[in-house]
């Protein structure tokens, strides 16, 4: 397990070698590999995950230098997965990086790819996505954890704890024609990336190591800065998990 590799993270007593041999034999899934999926994905190589599984059908462009940090100007026009995979087996080769090079449009394509899977992580751009992925992580039992940014805020939470509520919960009037607001439209600034990738890790490495985060959303501002928290409830009457 190279012990030197994880030495300062197994001094916290939160995580200690035990849980250090949990992160190793976990796996997780990053659906996208954009701003927040490449930051989530460098946090948790370098954190130890034994797997991590990629989706994302995009090519890396000139524009997402400014946010995208696993990409450099030799990243242009390579698939994100591919250029993440070669750049995150660098930085820790112990690991297994699986990529998956497609646009998942159905629930059962999803499905398909989750399973076997201890955590999802939301690193999408769009709520069809994040619906499926609340599906998905009820139909399977795993829990996901949900990541958004826009200008310099955003906001973080997990979904699908055992009893616990889930993203229909949260959002009850959400479809998936709702639009989202993104960097071409509000701007995006690097650091609020990096502030919510590191929460949403943290919250992956808390279900990881069997002790689940709190039942709360996140909501944070990176330039003010400021973090807000809100309880967050099942509802009994939910139209995606009140009958489970």
């Amino acid at each position: 397990m190279e012990p030197e590799r994880y030495a300062t993270q197994t001094l916290l007593p939160e995580i200690g070698y035990s849980g250090q041999k949990l992160i190793r034999a976990s796996s997780v899934l990053i659906l996208g590999a954009g701003a927040v999926g490449s930051h989530l994905a460098g946090i948790l190589t370098r954190c130890g995950v034994g797997k991590i599984r990629l989706i994302d059908s995009d090519r890396v462009e000139i524009g997402n230098l400014q946010r995208q940090n696993l990409f450099d100007e030799h990243s242009v026009g390579i698939l994100k997965v591919e250029a993440a995979a070669e750049k995150l087996l660098r930085i820790n080769p112990g690991i297994c990086i699986e990529t998956v090079k497609a646009r998942i449009s159905s629930f059962a394509e999803l499905l398909d790819h989750a399973a076997g899977m201890d955590v999802l992580l939301d690193a999408s751009d769009n709520q069809k996505a994040r619906i499926m992925l609340n599906q998905v992580a009820l139909r399977l039992g795993i829990p996901w954890v949900h990541t958004a940014v826009a200008g310099h805020s955003g906001q973080c939470a997990c979904f699908c704890l055992s009893g616990g509520p889930c993203y229909a919960c949260f959002m009850p009037a959400v479809s998936e024609n709702t639009k989202l607001s993104d960097a071409q439209s509000s701007g995006i600034l690097n650091p609020a990336i990096g502030m919510a990738a590191s929460l949403s890790a943290s919250m992956a490495l808390k279900l990881l190591l069997k002790t689940p985060p709190d039942r709360e959303v996140l909501f944070f501002d990176a330039w003010v800065p400021e973090i807000r928290r809100m309880e967050l409830n099942k509802d009994p009457h939910c139209r995606a998990c009140s009958s489970r």
